[in-house]
């Protein structure tokens, strides 16, 4: 019988999993202990679903558990993110960003089929509002349109490993079927006010606005929308951030954001 790969270095560290060496070919994401026993086969069966419909992402190859951690084998994928290049230079800031909207346009062309429901996960986050605020919410949300593209929900350049072979988008565990706008809300919420990782510095702090006015500018151009009509979706999604942030200033930035909106409502 085959020899089950060892446990290798630790590779990169996040929120809610580490990543690990797996072999020679492989990496494994494990989950800290305490989360979900079902995260590991989400993030896996997400994963699938954007690997079938063409996008470039690592393919998922099972299930394992590792000193009582459930995690997820992925084939291995070397190169620095996205995030990291524009760390070490600032001055490719405008060409990554552009690569990171036009990636995420792409990804928008393609179907969520079999991914969970992002209106109804926002709409679920609203109703645990005390009212009157949760009923203002849900009644801006069943003002906003409907769409079923494939959505990251986590989309930033933290994400974006850059290989000789082009971009590779990781972390697929908060992908949702959904309106595409929704989808860029978020990612303009987390350049914005989302925690730099440690290590990246005050350089990264000093290029927020550019990341974000690059990015938004350059996809509303590619999907032939504008600010306005991405703007529309960004209280409930900055709501739903809130749910997860950990950091106390983008806390802070979301909750006044929050609540300037719902009294404009």
């Amino acid at each position: 019988m085959p020899v089950a790969p060892q446990l290798g270095p630790q590779l990169a560290s996040g929120a809610s999993a580490d990543v690990y060496a797996w072999g020679e070919r492989q990496v494994v994401k494990l989950y800290h202990r305490g989360s979900p026993h079902n995260a590991a086969e989400r993030e896996a069966d997400n994963a699938r679903v954007a690997s079938h419909v063409g996008i470039p992402s690592p393919v998922p190859d099972g299930i394992v558990t590792v000193q009582e951690r459930v995690g997820v084998v992925f084939a291995r994928v070397d190169g620095p993110t996205m995030l990291q290049l524009i760390g070490l230079n600032p001055r490719t800031v405008d060409d990554q960003v552009m690569q990171l909207a036009r990636l995420h346009a792409a990804m928008h062309s393609k179907p969520g089929d079999g991914l969970p429901s992002l209106r109804h996960h926002l709409q679920t986050v609203a109703a645990r509002i005390a009212a009157p605020a949760g009923q203002t919410l849900l009644a801006h949300l069943h003002r906003l349109p409907d769409a079923a593209a494939l959505c990251h929900c986590d989309f930033h350049p933290g994400n974006v490993i850059v290989t000789p072979a082009g971009p590779v988008i990781i972390d697929w565990f908060d992908a949702a079927c959904g309106h595409p706008l929704a989808d860029v809300a978020r990612t303009a919420l987390l350049l914005q006010h989302a925690d730099a990782p440690p290590g990246a510095g005050r350089g990264l702090e000093a290029l927020r606005a550019r990341l974000h006015a690059v990015y938004l500018a350059h996809y509303c151009e590619l999907a032939g929308v504008t600010p306005a009509d991405v703007d529309v979706w960004t209280l409930p999604v900055a709501v739903a951030r809130l749910t997860v942030a950990r950091g106390p200033l983008e806390r802070v930035a979301l909750s006044t954001l929050i609540q300037t909106r719902l009294a404009a409502l």
